[in-house]
């Protein structure tokens, strides 16, 4: 497999068509290739299936489910996708848990299985997303909502780069040539198969998993110290979501100086650097209390929505976070945020729809039951008159 990248077809060798466009800067075009996967996710209903459905579908793929529900549930959702109906996206925490698996061909039937239902649609890493979410929340302060892309178009990238954005540089070549090199090497890549990168993926190291399981234990102490049932919910969700924005005040200064040089054609001065963290702080303050009031809206969803999350699940003190339950937070963030449909397990569809109504204030379908799901998807085809 490792001979792939070795041996790319000459169609899809794009740098001779790159050289020709240098004034199309690296920043643009991926931007570009952002915005067409967003057209194609936008253009269906997007489904957000977390990890243990896809596990439960891979075993059909296998011929090792005994269930009789999800082998149609399979077999209507490859049809959905087939019509142009649904997509089922990814982001990182599914690719995370993909690799945690050892067995190489169950790896290689999920990363497949992906393939065929994600149609190459993946969801930013959550860094870049919550700083695409920040720079279109300062940017709606100043220009307005209808000045704006959506922000539903800005989040959208291609399962290569759901962990982040690398691109390949060298000090043997001249500018011109590194970023047609940089294009090129991101068409290769956003087309590339994920299964095909997955078999050239080593195991996640178990590292990741003890990791994950000492911030939940940190968690579960935390909750422990302080007694955070006798605090309404409003509060422990502002409080969440103004100390989840603290941990992004450096992006947020950021921003203000991206786009006082982008405005100005200066570099900012060092010392306007206060400034700008001045208003990173004030903007802060300004969102938690309109979250606190009801007025955020969908601004910044994934911090207020992973918030609400925290919140939620320290609120009830009788529970015990799981470093698997950090996992299920990146999948309820990203199916709340962006996705019309999010079919997780019985446990945390409970959390985000009898305790927190976050079906409810993100529009989004929440279903646990592969009976209800088969269901779901059988409305959807009769709507969509899919066969």
């Amino acid at each position: 497999m490792k001979d792939k990248f070795l041996s790319i077809p000459p169609e899809k060798i794009t740098i001779d068509t790159h050289r020709q466009h240098p004034d199309i800067s690296l920043e643009r075009y991926v931007r570009s290739k952002s915005l067409s996967t967003a057209d194609k996710v936008l253009a269906r209903k997007a489904i957000y299936l977390d990890t243990r459905y896809w596990i439960l579908l891979r075993e059909v793929v296998l011929g090792r489910s005994t269930d009789t529900v999800l082998p149609k549930t399979l077999s209507q959702l490859r049809s959905l996708v087939a019509a142009g109906t649904v997509i089922c996206p990814i982001n990182a925490d599914i690719l995370s848990e993909l690799l945690k698996q050892n067995d190489q061909m169950t790896r290689l039937a999920m990363a497949r299985l992906i393939d065929d239902l994600s149609l190459g649609a993946a969801l930013q890493s959550e860094d870049e997303r919550i700083g695409t979410e920040l720079m279109h929340c300062v940017r709606r302060t100043q220009h307005g909502q209808e000045a704006l892309e959506p922000l539903e178009r800005l989040v959208w990238t291609s399962p290569s780069y759901v962990l982040g954005y690398v691109f390949p540089t060298t000090d043997l070549f001249s500018d011109e040539e590194n970023l047609a090199c940089q294009k090129a090497f991101t068409d290769y890549l956003w087309d590339f198969p994920l299964a095909d990168a997955v078999s050239m993926l080593p195991p996640l190291p178990a590292e990741m998993t003890v990791r994950w399981n000492a911030i939940a234990d940190k968690l579960n102490y935390e909750i422990k110290q302080h007694d955070l049932q006798a605090q309404p919910f409003v509060k422990l969700h502002v409080d969440e979501f103004k100390g989840a924005l603290d941990g992004y005040l450096t992006t947020l200064t950021n921003i203000f100086g991206y786009l006082y040089e982008k405005q100005t054609g200066v570099a900012p001065p060092k010392e306007g650097r206060v400034h700008f963290e001045e208003a990173a702080r004030g903007l802060i303050e300004i969102l938690g209390e309109a979250l606190r009031t009801g007025k955020l809206g969908k601004q910044v969803p994934s911090l207020a929505i992973k918030a609400g999350l925290h919140a939620g699940f320290r609120r009830n003190r009788g529970r015990q976070f799981s470093g698997n339950d950090l996992y299920d937070f990146g999948h309820a963030t990203a199916a709340l945020a962006y996705c019309d449909y999010f079919a997780t397990d019985k446990r945390l569809r409970h959390l985000v729809v009898n305790d927190l109504k976050f079906d409810e204030r993100y529009d989004a379908t929440v279903v646990s039951d592969p009976s209800e799901f088969l269901q779901l998807l059988r409305r959807i085809c009769e709507r969509s008159a899919c066969k």
